[in-house]
């Protein structure tokens, strides 16, 4: 079936415009099966800009054209949205750097012949021509370094086709939606215990600028490091200015976020805080001068409102960075700047970003609950700082008597020895040392035998006093390690015993004779809880000597829990 288009074309040019559409109405005496109305609009975005922050910078930015067609009486009759997306990374503090880009979108309507009561068909159908009104208007987001100078430029065109023919409708454009979202901060886990705060403040500085807050470490004499909680409250200052080059008013809508984010020791990640503020401002048409004054401009200047604190907990090992200072924090900052304006605007920004930072010592009083098994006498005694060479312990408590003591601490990361008596220690969480000295000894490692705060503990059994010795071990769980010494490979015997031990703590026993095989069983050493297939599946068992070839020199049995 043959067709008969005509088009009119009204080329790309500054917005906002309006402008009119010439077309020949189709003759009815043509034998019109269908008739098509097609609206298609371009927009072209051009953006020079220059990044004043230190360091480089992502530039998003989307142009939105809006096309509109209109019938003779001044109602809308087709609209379209072009859209055009401007991106780049800038380099810092450079010369201006030119981002364009340009898009089209197409819309139709469609009038059949069997429709002649349609008002619409019946402007398209006759003898004479038809002038149909077209504007052309651009607004623009963008999300741009903190601190920058932007020109940005929009030009839009369209083209009106009228065609009779049997082509199908086709469905409009839809436009773009510009989201900035800023993920929640969790709230901090906070350990118990006893608290010494210490706050810095690190004055506004420009986007990419870092700095260092030098901290206290942590005073020792206190009592055992538990947590550490660091809080960081942002803050910023900034201008924006804008002049509308619009030749029509138009609203704008501006917005900037900052945030700075703390790192700790050995590039710890730890939290950050974010600030922001946007407003609205209304924009006469361009009054000639381009200097953000006047109608067609504004200027918004100030400090932003302060940030919600932002809190991290560092627990457990890590917290060992924390122990002597001084306890260097980075600073870093990072910020953009948000826009939703008409097409044609000039706008220059400036944004700094600051913070107020606390760092909390939690940490438990170091002390030890005793009682004295042979007198019955109780007490609490200070543990001393520890001095020895294991990595990640804080405090010590070596029971000075020989009668048998009970000794358990709350305080984690703790050596605890006992005497010569028959001894029951306890710790219950952290990672600690807990050598019973000679004799019988009971042993409660911590984290009720799950490890939930990732410590772990090593025992210590001693076999070379010559006394015969029986040991429990209560929560050994994964990680752990026990070592009976006076233990010699290739002389010493470890059969297992399935289940044996004390009422209520029995388990996989170690009945080891130490002087060889035959002479009879003097160093027990009980699991409670567990079993050989627990042991089967899990540990590693090897002998060795420490200090060989020393008058020190010390045999030894190593069990580890490696998995």
């Amino acid at each position: 079936m043959p067709t008969l288009t005509q088009s009119v074309t009204l080329p790309t040019r500054l917005t906002s415009w309006s402008g009119n559409a010439v077309l020949n109405q189709v003759d009815p005496a043509l034998g019109i099966q269908s008739l098509t109305l097609s609206l298609t609009g371009q927009v072209v975005s051009v953006v020079d800009v220059t990044n004043y922050d230190l360091t480089p910078a992502a530039f998003d930015g989307v142009t939105t054209g809006l096309v509109t067609l209109f019938r003779p009486n001044g109602s809308p009759l087709l609209q379209v949205v072009p859209v055009a997306t401007l991106q780049g990374i800038l380099p810092q503090v450079a010369s201006a750097v030119r981002l364009s880009a340009n898009g089209t979108a197409t819309d139709s309507l469609g009038y059949g012949t069997g429709q002649p009561s349609s008002a619409d068909a019946a402007l398209l159908i006759g003898t004479g021509q038809l002038t149909l009104p077209v504007a052309a208007s651009a607004r623009i987001k963008a999300t741009g370094p903190g601190s920058m100078t932007a020109r940005f430029t929009s030009l839009a065109g369209a083209d009106v086709s009228l065609t009779a023919a049997t082509l199908p409708a086709s469905g409009p454009t839809g436009g773009v939606i510009y989201t900035l979202g800023i993920p929640p901060v969790p709230p901090p886990v906070f350990p118990v215990g006893n608290t010494k705060s210490q706050t810095l403040v690190t004055a506004d500085a420009a986007i990419g600028a870092a700095s260092t807050l030098a901290f206290d470490g942590f005073d020792p004499s206190l009592g055992v490091l538990d947590g550490v909680l660091v809080s960081v409250a942002a803050d910023a200052s900034g201008s924006v200015r804008l002049e509308n080059l619009d030749p029509v008013a138009g609203t704008a809508t501006v917005g900037q976020v900052a945030a700075v984010t703390l790192t700790g020791p050995g590039g710890m990640a730890l939290v950050s805080s974010t600030v922001s503020f946007s407003g609205t401002r209304q924009l006469a048409a361009f009054d000639g001068t381009d200097d953000f004054a006047g109608a067609s401009g504004a200027a918004i200047t100030g400090s932003l409102p302060a940030g919600t604190a932002g809190s991290a907990a560092v627990t457990s090992a890590p917290t060992s960075a924390f122990r002597s200072g001084p306890v260097a924090l980075g600073v870093t900052r990072a910020g953009s700047t948000t826009l939703d304006a008409p097409g044609n605007l000039d706008v220059a920004t400036t944004l700094q970003a600051g913070a107020t930072v606390t760092l909390t010592y939690h940490y438990v009083a170091p002390t030890i609950s005793y009682t004295n098994t042979a007198t019955g006498i109780s007490g609490t005694a200070t543990s001393d700082i520890y001095a020895g060479p294991v990595a990640g312990l804080q405090r010590q408590y070596i029971w000075a008597g020989t009668d048998g003591a009970a000794i358990s601490t709350d305080a984690p990361d703790v050596f605890l020895h006992g005497g010569t008596g028959a001894d029951a220690l306890a710790v219950s969480r952290g990672s600690n040392v807990l050598d019973g000295g000679a004799g019988s000894n009971f042993l409660t490692g911590g984290t009720g035998g799950t490890g939930a705060d990732g410590g772990h503990d090593t025992f210590f059994v001693d076999a070379r006093g010559g006394a015969t010795t029986w040991s429990t071990l209560v929560n050994f769980h994964a990680g752990d390690t026990a070592t009976i010494f006076g233990f010699h490979a290739g002389l010493s015997t470890r059969p297992y015993t399935a289940s044996d031990g004390t009422a209520g703590y029995t388990g996989l026993t170690i009945h080891a004779e130490t002087k060889g095989a035959g002479t009879g069983a003097d160093a027990s050493l009980t699991f409670a809880g567990l079993t050989q297939a627990t042991a089967d599946a899990h540990w590693s068992i090897t002998a060795g000597t420490l200090s060989p070839g020393t008058a020190a020199a010390t045999d030894y049995l190593l069990i580890q829990w490696n998995h």
